[in-house]
């Protein structure tokens, strides 16, 4: 808040001016949902710079919240707002159509989980989670995973962890990476680890490479 002092300086005494009633938190200010929405929109107006302008949707909606939580008034909060980057996105059509594969992937995936898994299936469903859910999105870090091994996985106060060794290009030795896997793919690494080592079928580089192409492919 010390940081952002003169900016909310600027919100309480624009608050007070434009929504005096909603500012002193008297009850059942009597504002409808659509004159919300104008004022928000009047609000955020006044910032052109996108991080205050996120601040300061931020707080009107937590104010909104407040008095709903304290039942001083029940004033519909209005949809949020954001304010996207002047910048041209990364993603193009094509990544969206490509969606409509990947669902069938996930649900097939997830029915899949419904059944009995023995334990290389249960490995596998673990690789697969890893690339959906939790975050391995390069061959860099699938190949780190490939080569996880059980000595790397631990878990402090609740929480799951493994180091992963990206490979590092003109390099013998790997650049370790402490990798927190989503709760589905730390379940299923969980059930891995009780069978004893993690069953792979690492065998050799070429191996390693198959594994990596093959995810590529499919999904």
């Amino acid at each position: 808040m010390k940081k952002r002092k003169s900016l909310f300086g600027h919100f309480a005494s624009w608050m007070a001016r434009n929504v005096p009633h909603l500012w002193s938190g008297q009850p059942d200010p009597g504002y409808t949902p659509e004159f919300l929405e104008t004022q928000l929109t009047n609000l955020l107006a006044t910032e052109s710079e996108l991080a205050a302008h996120r601040i300061l949707a931020n707080w009107w909606d937590m104010l909104l919240g407040e008095g709903h939580r304290l039942k001083r008034w029940n004033v519909r909060p209005g949809s949020q707002r954001v304010k996207l980057p002047p910048e041209r996105p990364s993603f193009v059509r094509r990544d969206f159509q490509l969606l409509t594969q990947l669902r069938p992937i996930e649900a097939a995936f997830l029915d899949r989980l419904g059944s009995s898994l023995d334990s290389r299936q249960r490995y596998h469903a673990f690789m697969l989670s890893a690339v959906l859910n939790g975050g391995i999105l390069s061959t860099e870090r699938l190949s780190a995973l490939l080569g996880l091994s059980a000595d790397a996985v631990q878990m402090i106060d609740g929480v799951l962890w493994a180091t992963l060794n990206l490979p590092v290009s003109g390099s013998p030795n790997g650049r370790p990476l402490r990798w927190y896997p989503d709760a589905l793919t730390a379940t299923l690494l969980t059930k891995v680890l009780e069978n004893g080592p993690l069953v792979t079928d690492r065998h050799n580089r070429a191996t390693d490479d198959r594994h990596i192409e093959a995810t590529r492919t499919g999904l």
